[in-house]
């Protein structure tokens, strides 16, 4: 038992660069942003204001509550502090605080009423959260522009926005428990999804046999991806353990499990997006997935970037 807990222990301990947990903080940052800044653009920020101040029904005030409720101007004030604390999380300036105000004015306006949002939602601020308790700011920030290169920060915020996402995926396949989206049952849940009018977000060619068929198809590799998020974890304790004996190991490592899990993801969520009104769930998932790539990857990334813009730099940018 003493073991486990030292390993534990020793997990916990464990340091990275901080370009993961920047990379979230900057997709789950513009996330807040773009959506705060069209609720204010667009009207919808009414939902978000009681009805008996002109609003859409808002039923729960959060901390408005101390200063008069869900009233228009207590919205607007609210949205204004949101838009400029989540642009400063965005660019990395005071960013603990940003997150600390981001998170608060993003989940009381969000979860002001109950038919305005969705599970995106918790997304979002469940990966605020894990910003807030971070060093996402020690890199590509205008406060790592303060400090020294080439530090370390603790990695375990990382570990808790992939096991975020691994159980996000479990909990959706376990509730998906039924015959519209398992085998030897009807698999029309998409079907009825893409033809509800409250997700559709736009008009789509879906009717005939073969549409038919491609939906059946989708609904059951949707559930088949999310039950089997277990196999994520695993590929990451393989890639961390590589120098051990094991066929299966090196059958993980040999096929670039992660890599592959997290392609498919990518490409199923964007998929979603085009084709369906989800919210933030989009921005919030891909959060979730920045901090699945390991710092060393994003450097590379950045770097190989950096030298397709200046090739004869060697991927410095030029003073």
């Amino acid at each position: 038992m003493r073991s486990v807990w030292l390993r534990w222990v020793a997990l916990l301990d464990t340091r990275e660069g901080p370009e993961s947990l920047a990379a979230a903080r900057i997709v789950v940052g513009a996330t807040v942003l773009l959506t705060l800044a069209h609720a204010w653009w667009s009207g919808a920020a009414a939902f978000w204001i009681a009805t008996a101040d002109g609003g859409v029904g808002a039923t729960e005030p959060g901390v408005l509550a101390l200063v008069g409720g869900l009233t228009g101007r207590n919205v607007g004030a609210l949205l204004i502090v949101g838009i400029a604390g989540s642009a400063l999380l965005t660019v990395g300036r005071y960013t603990r605080a940003a997150a600390l105000v981001t998170w608060l004015c993003f989940r009381t306006l969000a979860f002001s009423n109950p038919l305005s949002g969705g599970s995106g939602d918790d997304v979002v601020s469940n990966a605020l959260l894990i910003v807030l308790l971070s060093s996402a700011g020690r890199a590509w920030s205008l406060d790592a522009l303060r400090t020294p290169g080439g530090a370390t920060v603790p990695a375990w915020p990382r570990y808790l926005a992939i096991g975020q996402l691994v159980t996000i995926y479990l909990s959706a396949g376990w509730h998906k428990a039924s015959g519209a989206w398992m085998p030897f049952g009807s698999l029309d849940a998409i079907w009825y999804v893409v033809h509800n009018p409250i997700w559709q977000r736009g008009t789509l060619p879906l009717e005939g046999d073969l549409v038919g068929r491609l939906s059946q198809l989708a609904t059951f590799t949707t559930w088949l991806f999310e039950i089997s998020s277990p196999l994520l974890l695993l590929a990451f304790y393989f890639r961390a353990t590589a120098e051990r004996p094991g066929l299966l190991r090196r059958w993980f490592n040999r096929l670039d499990f992660r890599a592959k899990y997290l392609a498919v993801g990518f490409c199923l969520h964007f998929g979603i997006e085009l084709t369906l009104e989800v919210g933030t769930f989009f921005g919030g998932m891909m959060a979730l997935y920045a901090a699945c790539l390991h710092p060393e990857e994003w450097r590379a990334l950045v770097g190989w970037i950096r030298r397709q813009v200046h090739p004869a730099s060697g991927g410095r940018c030029p003073r």
